[in-house]
This record gives C-alpha cells, sequence and structure tokens, in this order.
C-alpha cells in the first residue's frame, strides 16, 4: 500500500463562483431558517420554496455575502410562478400510489425505436 506522501494528488480548484462567506453576523439567518423550514414542511421538494430561496439569495447579495448576480444565471425567471405549479406533489407517496416502476417509460419507448427499426429494416 502506498503512502500518503507518495499517491497522486487532484489539483484542487476554486469554486466557479468564488468564495460563499459564511453569515458569521447572522444578517441572513431570518431568511435561512424560514427556507429551512420551508424545506422540511415539504419533504425537501425545493420548487415548493423557491420563493424563500429567492429572498435568501437577494439578503446575501445585499449584504455582501455573495457577488451580485442576475435571477435568470440563479436559475430564477419572471414566470417562475407560471412554471411551477403551486399544488406539487413530486414526492415517492405519489409514485408509490400511480404503481410508478423507475425505467419503465425508457424501456417502452426502446422498445418502440426497436420494433421500428425492424419494421424499417423489413
Amino acid at each position: 500500500m502506498a503512502s500518503p506522501a507518495t499517491q497522486p494528488r487532484s489539483a484542487v480548484r476554486a469554486p466557479e463562483k468564488g468564495s460563499f462567506p459564511l453569515d458569521h453576523q447572522h444578517k441572513c439567518k431570518e431568511f435561512a431558517e424560514k427556507f429551512r423550514a420551508c424545506l422540511e414542511e415539504n419533504n425537501y421538494v425545493t420548487a415548493k420554496c423557491r420563493s424563500l430561496s429567492k429572498l435568501y439569495l437577494q439578503c446575501r447579495m445585499e449584504n455582501g455575502l455573495m457577488a451580485p448576480e442576475s435571477w435568470e444565471r440563479l436559475g430564477f425567471h419572471d414566470d417562475d410562478e407560471q412554471r411551477i405549479p403551486s399544488e406539487l406533489d413530486l414526492g415517492p407517496e405519489r409514485h408509490q400510489a400511480s404503481g410508478y416502476v423507475a425505467g419503465l417509460r425508457y424501456r417502452r419507448r426502446r422498445r418502440e425505436m426497436r420494433d421500428e427499426e425492424k419494421k424499417n429494416s423489413s
């Protein structure tokens, strides 16, 4: 077994957006706690808490805890309210109730493609 000193080291790269300073003065603590509570209430479905996420990021930008960035670049759009259904139900309970089987749609599509190839080659 090689000693730690002789093992190859991977290159360390800085994060794409630079550092993400901690909020030592708790300037945005209220927003962070509301976002965290929202996630817990909604089984960690982040789409249900997007507005709180945006408020938290806005607080960080206003207090110099992150570089100002456009909302589009951060994944927020003007039509977010229309893009996210108000009654999202993305939890595992929905899949269990509907008899969801992972990969079934993909398998069905592959079968259709094979059948079409056979039909075209005949």
